[in-house]
């Protein structure tokens, strides 16, 4: 069983005290691990769950929020402040979930036709006039260098809902005790951390604490699923899921 995890401080929770051995992976390079079969097991990104209509496990943890999220959102240069007046754009690589929630966004609630912008390369993304960032890199991005809309907080306030990132995932069942494990695992996670950032630089920490107790969340909360459904349904309105395909 070959399980795999993304390398962000949110993932720290779900398996600091997982006894078996993963692999750690960018969740655009991770979703591909799984669809290939090099990965058995994975926390995947939801919008790769839903358009390859994956299995979801989401008693065995999920990377969600309900309001700020911290560590996903659009850093944008100091003319811009409205999303609306955006003209060109970066996408955080690494990403897929975030992505597609910031192109719904866009598209759905500030009315900008992708169509018209410019889309910008890693090498000169600083020019764009707002990125897309995630993880810890958008966790510790200096925010006093940019504005910064919180992708969670936005969804939160157009939608009154939560959304969830990432869900432990696979293309085949899951024996219930490898769930099991996965769920004592987030259980002993939740219960300790403080000791699940021992590691962490002392500078950052109290960041770190903070993040993970108040901003993410790791149950699958009634808020959080129904965002999921309303999600859902944007990405099928825009045909970046196909209609017939849902999560498990």
């Amino acid at each position: 069983m070959i399980i795999g995890t993304v390398p962000y401080m949110n993932s720290l929770p779900l398996t600091k005290y997982l006894k078996r051995k993963f692999i750690k992976l960018p969740p655009a390079q991770l979703t591909q691990a799984v669809l290939s079969g090099a990965v058995d097991l994975a926390l995947l990104p939801t919008f790769s769950i839903l358009k390859h209509n994956l299995l979801m496990h989401p008693d065995a943890g999920i990377i969600g929020c309900d309001g700020t999220v911290k560590s996903v959102g659009f850093f944008v240069r100091p003319y811009i402040s409205d999303l609306s007046q955006i003209e060109s754009i970066y996408l955080d690589q690494e990403s897929q979930s975030s992505v597609f929630l910031a192109k719904v966004l866009l598209k759905k609630y500030y009315d900008v036709s992708l169509y018209d912008l410019e889309f910008f390369h890693h090498d000169n993304r600083d020019m764009a006039d707002a990125q897309i960032l995630i993880g810890d890199k958008a966790l510790f991005y200096n925010k006093k260098r940019s504005l910064y809309f919180d992708l969670g907080q936005l969804w939160k306030d157009f939608t009154n809902t939560g959304i969830m990132f990432a869900c432990w995932a696979s293309q085949k069942a899951i024996p219930p005790e490898i769930i099991e494990e996965l769920v004592q695992a987030k259980e002993l996670g939740l219960a300790n951390i403080d000791k699940c950032v021992h590691d962490v630089d002392p500078t950052q920490k109290d960041l770190v604490l903070d993040y993970l107790n108040n901003n993410i969340l790791y149950e699958p909360t009634p808020n959080i699923k129904e965002g999921l459904k309303l999600f859902k349904e944007h990405l099928r309105e825009y045909q970046y899921i196909e209609h017939g395909q849902k999560a498990a």
